[in-house]
């Protein structure tokens, strides 16, 4: 009806539409100048609990966002909150995390507490399975004849510098290898890598 009205009236009026749904439905006749208000929110240091933040864009370390979104409308003049979570494609391909899945579920959990709506944007490419990078740089590989790498590999290994920093921090598991010609290899097993790079992500 009220589109029929507009309508109508725009043979006999100059008046845009913006300014006829202001002068009908805004009580004070015209809209707030600001309709949306944003306030970024993003997971403690802790990685328990959402904290409001103030930072530039594209400086999050996860591949969820999240606001809350106060938006003035004429059915709500005063302004409504809503929840507003969305993957980030530039963060590591939007692949999903356990820290994104935290931040999702934090986000959900206050919207259903103050029972406003929350919405999601979704755009990700799934779990994310990852390379740990400090061993991916170091390992070398021995192969089944060092003059001819299309015979294929025996095996990975590191040697000792790079040994004793991956026992250190408990990145990889090795076990000693000796070569026919009495060289000594250090064999990786498995590799340990950080969480939020794994089946976890699953």
């Amino acid at each position: 009806k009220e589109w029929e009205e507009y309508k109508a009236q725009q043979d006999s009026s100059s008046e845009g539409l913006g300014s006829w749904i202001a002068r009908n439905f805004w009580s004070s006749g015209k809209p707030p100048q600001n309709l949306i208000e944003a306030k970024e929110l993003t997971l403690n240091e802790a990685g328990d609990a959402l904290e409001q933040v103030d930072r530039m864009e594209g400086s999050n370390k996860c591949g969820m966002v999240a606001w809350r979104l106060r938006m003035h409308t004429p059915e709500q003049p005063g302004g409504r909150d809503i929840i507003l979570v969305a993957n980030d494609v530039t963060f590591q391909n939007g692949s999903f995390g356990v820290m994104e899945d935290t931040l999702f579920n934090l986000a959900t959990e206050l919207a259903m507490k103050e029972g406003i709506p929350r919405i999601f944007v979704a755009a990700n490419t799934g779990a994310r399975i990852g390379l740990v990078d400090e061993v991916k740089k170091k390992f070398r590989v021995q192969w089944k004849d060092p003059l001819n790498p299309l015979s294929g590999m025996e095996f990975l290994y590191v040697d000792d510098t790079d040994l004793d920093l991956f026992k250190k921090h408990g990145m990889a598991l090795t076990e000693p290898v000796t070569l026919p010609d009495g060289t000594k290899r250090h064999k990786l097993t498995a590799v340990i890598g950080p969480d939020g790079i794994g089946v976890e992500n699953l």
